[in-house]
């Protein structure tokens, strides 16, 4: 059958459609079998653990029985169910998006009396059946999972290592995933070190995130006329976000928290995302690093696009920020130190030798090497792994720190001195003086 004659006659046969959310981490379709008319069946996929916990049966796995025939599920088939999912999806050697598939077979009367009967009222189809499921008054029958494979890009643990090690950075994992999934794809990677999957916080769902810390609470501040945010639980938050490597399960909400919660501890936040529950984090953060092949809101709500969706490239712009910074700096200390030492040559030349030690020229031909050639040596250098090692800069860090102006300080009283002294040697040759009185003159 042609493609646009199959959609055609699935579309014809479709009676609702509940598209996945990140809250929810489900979607549904109802449709008319088509094997088996007057019967109408939704099919639901998603996270396994979720789906499970509302299923009331299951498709029998006895191979003395027909397939398809239903078999109450209870309690311990449903742990039963669920440590087989998490073994799974802890597999270390390939990594596994397990997902549920779970079904609801009524008769067409059934579908029209509850989902169809409000409809006059405005309520939709799949308002009604998210109703159910809310209050888990849905008859779902489990079916089953199954896992996608989603490896590692290649260069991404030797990006993760650099990151952690040289750059200094804290790197955590925020994902939607299962739990066993995302600590094996953290422990994998090496954002999650062997010895700190033992810590209390290291590893959390984001249920148990969100009840720990609490949520976000927003003050107007009289003073600023602004509107602040703060973390409920800070105090905790901050034990939490020196142990937390890995989120699951987590909802935009949860990584606004934990956003925002970091940015009150004073933490510069870089947020890389690709989907429409990442806008959010991306907006609040202090860098929104934005996958290409990312929806069209993600990109508009970053700072950063990395084309080819690479973290390497994560790595790397980090490094040309840091050379940025560091060329700045440098170029900023020779053109101090210069100006500084010039100045202080003129003013003690003036005062007790009672002449400028420099002519105009002189000093028209200093300024034209520190403007030109100077600034293009010191401000184009280019990045060098050394440039990452070290913490960090802050926010409001100094272009020209402290001990900056100490050598800036020390280097120029030391070109004062001796350019006096060779300024005093020099006065002293007769030579010298009728050059000087020709050049002044």
């Amino acid at each position: 059958m042609p493609i646009h004659l199959l959609t055609n006659f699935k579309y014809g046969k479709t009676k609702m459609i509940s598209p996945h959310t990140p809250d929810r981490k489900r979607s549904a379709i109802a449709l008319e079998s088509p094997e088996r008319p007057g019967k109408v069946v939704i099919y639901v996929k998603g996270a396994p653990e979720i789906l499970l916990d509302h299923c009331k049966d299951m498709l029998s796995t006895d191979p003395q029985i027909s397939d398809g025939l239903v078999a109450e599920l209870n309690e311990s088939e449903k742990a039963s169910i669920n440590e087989k999912i998490d073994k799974m999806a802890g597999q270390t050697t390939q990594f596994l998006r397990v997902i549920g598939l779970a079904f609801w077979e009524m008769d067409m009367a059934e579908w029209q009396q509850q989902f169809e009967a409000d409809r006059d009222s405005g309520r939709s189809s799949n308002r009604t059946f998210e109703e159910m499921m809310e209050y888990k008054q849905a008859k779902l029958t489990w079916i089953g999972a199954f896992g996608l494979r989603d490896p590692l890009r290649v260069g991404v643990e030797d990006s993760i290592k650099f990151a952690r090690n040289q750059a200094k950075l804290g790197v955590r994992l925020v994902s939607g995933d299962h739990l066993a999934s995302a600590k094996a794809a953290a422990l994998r990677s090496g954002i999650l070190l062997p010895h700190e999957a033992s810590q209390p916080y290291a590893v959390m769902t984001g249920q148990e995130f969100r009840s720990t810390v609490g949520t976000i609470q927003r003050t107007h501040n009289p003073t600023t006329d602004q509107v602040e945010e703060t973390i409920e639980n800070l105090d905790v938050f901050s034990d939490v976000a020196d142990q937390l490597r890995v989120l699951a399960r987590a909802t935009p909400f949860d990584k606004a928290v934990l956003v925002c919660g970091l940015k009150c501890l004073g933490k510069s936040v870089a947020v890389t995302g690709e989907g429409i529950s990442d806008v959010a984090p991306l907006k609040i953060s202090d860098v929104g690093v934005a996958m290409g092949s990312g929806c069209s809101a993600a990109i508009h709500s970053s700072d950063i696009v990395l084309t080819n969706d690479d973290f390497e490239a994560t790595v790397q712009s980090i490094k040309w920020g840091r050379n940025i910074f560091h060329n700045i700096s440098r170029f900023l200390q020779f053109q101090v130190t210069v100006n500084i030492s010039c100045l202080l040559t003129m003013i003690i030349g003036g005062i007790f030798l009672a002449e400028s030690p420099f002519t105009p020229v002189q000093l028209l031909w200093m300024n034209l090497i520190m403007d030109t050639f100077a600034a293009i040596a010191l401000s184009t250098e280019p990045p060098v792994d050394s440039v990452t090692s070290g913490l960090p800069f802050k926010g409001n860090a100094a272009v020209l720190s402290a001990s900056v102006w100490r050598q800036i300080l020390g280097i120029s009283f030391w070109n004062m001195i001796v350019m006096i002294f060779m300024f005093i040697k020099m006065a002293a040759d007769p030579d010298y003086r009728s050059n000087v009185d020709t050049a002044w003159a």
